[in-house]
């Protein structure tokens, strides 16, 4: 039995829609997801063109492949914290609002099994995906899963109190694309560092 969901008749906004997991669930335009600016107005966009939103996928994701002595570290953690952490809760409350007018409205924080085990190299981004799962622990929106669940497991956000706001966190483990494929032939090809 396949494992399908009905999304006919919703609307979605999906972050992180432009490769990987989130282009598996729709397409989406550009949008600079580390800036406030540029999230409000996006949302507001989209739930204005399409008369409101029932769903928010927050699914931005960027590799980010440093040592914690790389030269650029800071500037590599600073992007994945902006890209993949910061951004979650500033699309959240701009979402509020048309979720609040929703009859079925759902959050779903997309983080990752990174959160839990690092690859080499890749702190920022197991970082920032464990802050992901900590905001829903610590806004008391949602569990964590790391297999396929549906978010109707998940508990009701209390930030949005008597607002019947459905909210998860989701925690899949890294899908197989172009840009993963990229980062491990790079990884292959960088000599080793002098003892």
């Amino acid at each position: 039995m396949a494992n399908e969901l009905d999304f006919s008749g919703k609307q979605m906004l999906v972050v992180g829609g432009s490769s990987g997991i989130g282009n598996g669930i729709a397409q989406a335009s550009t949008l600079d997801i580390a800036s406030r600016a540029d999230i409000d107005r996006g949302v507001n966009d989209v739930a204005s063109h399409f008369g409101g939103l029932d769903i928010v996928a927050n699914n931005a994701g960027i590799s980010v492949r440093t040592a914690i002595d790389d030269e650029d570290y800071d500037d590599a953690w600073t992007k994945a914290m902006a890209v993949m952490l910061t951004a979650q809760p500033r699309v959240i409350r701009a979402a509020l609002p048309f979720l609040r007018r929703s009859k079925s409205p759902r959050i779903v924080n997309i983080a990752s099994t990174e959160a839990l085990g690092a690859t080499a190299l890749h702190s920022p981004y197991s970082a920032a995906k464990a802050g992901v799962v900590g905001l829903g622990y610590g806004s008391g929106t949602s569990r964590t899963f790391s297999r396929r669940t549906l978010a109707s497991s998940a508990p009701r956000c209390r930030t949005c109190a008597n607002r019947n706001i459905l909210a998860s966190s989701i925690s899949p483990r890294p899908r197989r694309s172009a840009r993963l494929h990229s980062t491990a032939r790079t990884r292959r090809r960088r000599p080793a560092s002098p003892a």
